[in-house]
């Protein structure tokens, strides 16, 4: 029986995508035109015109959406592990909006063969400067109270692992064109080839990071170097019981999954997680807009993440699912 695929191909949907690709566009053409009280009454045209192209989307999602729990997208709360992939089945993956961790060490996310563990990254990149994460806690990528350092790889290197440091360090998300050799070698995955790369980006921690819960607006596929990570997925659809952050922030979670305060966050109680650990030579596949939480979990951790840009209606969809913030 042909599997009912969740929110990526369905013709109506697009439809409403570029109903509203073409008004966006009109109002942001004449947004460049106009200025003065012209701008205040246009913003709010186009907060209503949204409003209702989101309830117009919201009130057909039935007839192509079929909403679920992270138990009907992944049975039993497990994530699917794999030993195989090519692009046909890939893409089954993708429009099916179903994460999997894959096992595969002819499968690679590099050129060559040569492992990128500390004395490579040396080498290879000690003297590029980066902006580098600090934090007293140990938890990153929330937007708030972090702080940024600039150094070289080089003296990253020298710090992230001492024991008597003041502070954690993380080299995290940095675009691998920050790294000219490591960006020659790095390449993403062969089944990966039909989607359209948009950035690739380097993480280097020396364990114990936590990222709060959080989902992404591209597609993701994460090459577990060194080290392993233990990642908890929750599907779209569980967003109303994971309480976002409005506005800017709006893509991240009030609560912590791993000690929720349910006097503050009742319908938490509801969502269905799905953990596994990623292993070093593992390859973590997370759909566009899947929350999820990583812990890193050994001394030192290494990884290599391709963002591919999602489908128009996939954003749509999210639309309607997220609560409206002050941009809205």
């Amino acid at each position: 029986k042909k599997k009912k695929m969740p929110f990526r191909s369905n013709p109506k949907a697009a439809r409403y995508g570029k109903s509203l690709g073409a008004i966006l566009m009109i109002i942001g053409l004449w947004w460049v035109l106009v200025g003065g009280d012209a701008k205040q009454n246009l913003r709010r045209a186009q907060k209503e015109q949204l409003t209702r192209l989101r309830k117009a989307l919201a009130d057909n999602m039935n007839e192509f959406v079929k909403p679920g729990t992270g138990a009907t997208f992944l049975p039993e709360g497990k994530i699917e592990r794999l030993t195989h992939i090519d692009k046909v089945v890939f893409d089954d993956y993708v429009k099916g909006c179903k994460p999997f961790i894959l096992s595969n060490p002819d499968i690679k996310c590099t050129k060559s063969n040569k492992p990128w563990d500390l004395s490579f990254l040396r080498e290879q990149a000690g003297d590029d400067v980066v902006g580098v994460e600090t934090s007293t806690s140990n938890r990153f990528y929330s937007n708030e109270g972090l702080k940024k350092v600039r150094m070289t790889v080089a003296e990253f290197l020298d710090v992230f692992k001492k024991n008597d440091r003041k502070v954690d360090f993380y080299l995290a998300e940095e675009d691998i064109k920050q790294f000219p050799r490591l960006d020659a070698d790095a390449s993403s995955p062969e089944f990966t080839d039909d989607l359209n790369l948009d950035k690739t980006q380097l993480w280097v921690g020396a364990g114990g990071q936590v990222s709060p819960l959080h989902h992404d607006q591209w597609d993701n596929i994460l090459c577990q170097i060194q080290g392993t990570r233990k990642v908890t997925l929750y599907d779209p659809f569980q967003t109303d019981f994971l309480y976002p952050k409005t506005g800017i922030n709006r893509h991240f979670s009030q609560l912590d999954p791993a000690n929720p305060d349910l006097s503050a966050f009742p319908d938490f109680a509801s969502a269905v997680p799905a953990s596994a650990t990623v292993h070093a030579g593992e390859i973590l596949f997370v759909p566009a807009h899947w929350w999820h939480q990583v812990h890193h979990e050994s001394s030192v951790n290494i990884a290599v993440n391709f963002w591919f840009l999602p489908s128009l209606l996939g954003e749509l969809l999210m639309d309607t699912i997220l609560p409206d913030g002050p941009n809205y």
